[in-house]
């Protein structure tokens, strides 16, 4: 209600995404993370462009950040999911099905 978990998804992307570039950068390996995502972040029409954005600031490569979602995402908004999927896929980013098979046996 608060919006306050949007302000929180986006502070610890952003710094898990600078955290593993530094990483990156003095180990001389790519250093991969995972960032879970609520779906309220997930589904924020500024969600793609702040992810873009938090690479480009941070110098990650977008192959080393895998976002992680609940199965419930995909099952609330089918159409923007795929859309917001084929956005990250097209940028290289990797995504994750957390909790999988814990909450909607439908899929």
């Amino acid at each position: 209600e608060s919006n306050l978990i949007e302000h929180m998804g986006r502070w610890v992307m952003q710094t898990a995404c600078m955290q593993s570039a530094k990483l990156s950068k003095l180990t001389g390996h790519a250093f991969p993370i995972s960032v879970n995502v609520s779906a309220r972040q997930f589904y924020h029409r500024q969600f793609v462009r702040s992810v873009e954005s938090m690479l480009n600031k941070s110098g990650l490569e977008p192959s080393s950040l895998e976002i992680e979602i609940t199965e419930g995402v995909l099952v609330e908004q089918t159409r923007q999911f795929i859309n917001v999927l084929n956005n990250l896929k097209s940028m290289g980013v990797k995504l994750a099905i957390d909790d999988f098979g814990t909450g909607y046996s439908s899929i």
